[in-house]
């Protein structure tokens, strides 16, 4: 009987260290999920970032143009030098204060994209160490799961075995 409660007992060690290694795998599944959307919004900030600087780009470019264009005009028209210059002039210092203010804009977004990168890869760096964690804890409760298993093994062996010793005995006692 005493073999029995063992068997029992290792049993039950069994089955709970099942059941911690099936909510470990699950914790593993979740932390894998999570990790792969973090990637998927890194890959859309980034891309989100490069659409932006592009068309802050685009605008520079187009300013220019517009810019260049004005002092085209501006001495086609052969109006009075002065008055062409002065024109040509605020023109230029509009498109210098319009193309500072993308630049600035772009700088703040170059900045915030930067600073969520970092805390992404701070993200995913803890989420790599849990996962690791996890895939430890797993491991472990694996190794519990087996060992466990073998010693109720043993014991049933060795339950199976006194058994049929003591069957053998009360034979040879009659």
């Amino acid at each position: 009987q005493d073999a029995l409660q063992k068997v029992a007992g290792a049993a039950a060690d069994a089955a709970a260290a099942a059941q911690r290694a099936a909510v470990a795998e699950a914790e593993t599944g979740r932390l894998r999920a999570e990790l792969a959307r973090l990637q998927q919004d890194g890959k859309v900030k980034r891309m989100d970032l490069e659409d932006r600087e592009e068309d802050h780009k685009i605008e520079i470019s187009r300013l220019q143009a517009e810019v260049a264009a004005a002092v085209s005009r501006l001495e086609a028209q052969g109006e009075s030098r002065e008055k062409s210059l002065r024109a040509a002039h605020e023109d230029s210092i509009a498109a210098r204060e319009a193309a500072a203010a993308l630049d600035r804009q772009y700088k703040q977004l170059r900045r915030q994209y930067d600073l969520d990168k970092t805390r992404l890869e701070t993200e995913v760096a803890s989420l790599r160490g849990e996962l690791r964690a996890r895939d430890t804890d797993l491991q472990r409760l694996t190794q519990e799961k087996q060992k466990a298993l073998e010693g109720w093994q043993a014991e049933a062996a060795a339950r199976i075995l006194a058994e049929e010793s003591e069957k053998r005995a009360l034979k040879a006692a009659k």
